[in-house]
């Protein structure tokens, strides 16, 4: 049980965020509509669209981000880190990397508190480990129903809407060349940032930021999250 409320603690922070999200891109369409009349519905994007492939500086933003989502789910080899801090003045610190080597193979390394929780999840089969204790095999219903909220960062996760986005411009990251994007909104207590690095050849992001502050009481949050591609990891039963 000690190890399960490690990983849930993870995703109950990924659904406070989604939580303010979702306020703020109710705020942005309401000011659109003020402005504009009828906000611009979302483009819906068909399989071929989505086919992940080079981006270039005329694409539009919301596609390009869309396909991103889409690119880092469908892909089966890369290691992503998420890290969120905020500025409460506790020591709280959450990180969690998740690895991925197939459609059914995935490890994570979760550090809840300064404890560290391994999972492994090979088919329907799932292992944990807490710091260095040894594995153990668990059920893993619960564990699995969650997984997916993992597998994608809360910023690629929002209600974006057609002019949500707007290109910072190309950018390098780790030697890759990228195309960045920025999201803001702002309501009566919440003011948020989003920026997504996407790689120009690939459309796979490469980094998301996003820094949240709430603007009656000055607390502030900052979440990234930061994937390699196209290494070799492999992921079998620990026992």
């Amino acid at each position: 049980m000690r190890v399960r409320g490690a990983v849930i603690t993870t995703i109950i922070l990924a659904a406070a965020a989604v939580a303010q999200d979702q306020s703020l891109g109710d705020l942005a369409r309401q000011t659109r509509a003020h402005n504009a009349g009828v906000p611009k519905p979302a483009k819906t994007l068909s399989d071929e669209e989505l086919d992940a492939g080079p981006v270039t500086v005329n694409d539009d933003p919301l596609t390009v981000v869309t396909k991103a989502a889409k690119a880092l789910l469908r892909d089966t080899s890369h290691r992503c880190r998420t890290d969120y801090t905020d500025n409460s003045g506790s020591t709280w610190l959450n990180n969690t990397t998740i690895e991925v080597a197939g459609a059914d193979r995935f490890r994570i390394l979760a550090l809840d508190h300064g404890q560290q929780v391994y999972t492994i999840f090979v088919s329907d089969d799932v292992y944990q480990r807490v710091g260095p204790a040894p594995w153990e095999k668990v059920d893993g219903a619960e564990l699995a129903s969650h997984l997916d909220a993992l597998k994608l960062p809360e910023a690629l996760k929002l209600d974006y809407k057609s002019g949500d986005f707007k290109l910072v411009g190309p950018e390098s990251r780790s030697g890759s060349p990228t195309f960045h994007y920025r999201y803001r909104a702002q309501d009566s207590t919440i003011e948020r940032t989003v920026d997504i690095w996407v790689g120009s050849a690939d459309n796979l992001p490469l980094r998301t930021e996003m820094t949240t502050r709430n603007l009656e009481t000055g607390a502030s949050s900052h979440q990234t999250f930061e994937c390699g591609y196209g290494t070799q990891i492999g992921i079998y039963p620990p026992i």
